[in-house]
């Protein structure tokens, strides 16, 4: 699921295709900062950095849980 259809570019999806915990990563133009980082859990919230560590860090927490 995209958040907003008309804009797919950059918009990669981790995770099972299945799973409720995939994670959705929004980057700018050529998959440069700043980064999006959502759920479908809304209990997750949204998270925007330019911070690479940040990204790996709420990717893989939102993975495991």
């Amino acid at each position: 699921m995209v958040t907003h259809p008309a804009d797919d570019d950059n918009v990669y999806f981790l995770g099972e295709d299945r799973g409720l915990d995939r994670v959705q990563v929004d980057t700018g133009g050529s998959g440069q900062p700043p980064f999006l980082i959502e759920t479908l859990s809304a209990a997750d919230g949204v998270v925007t950095t330019s911070d690479i560590d940040e990204v790996v860090a709420v990717v893989v927490a939102r993975l495991a849980s």
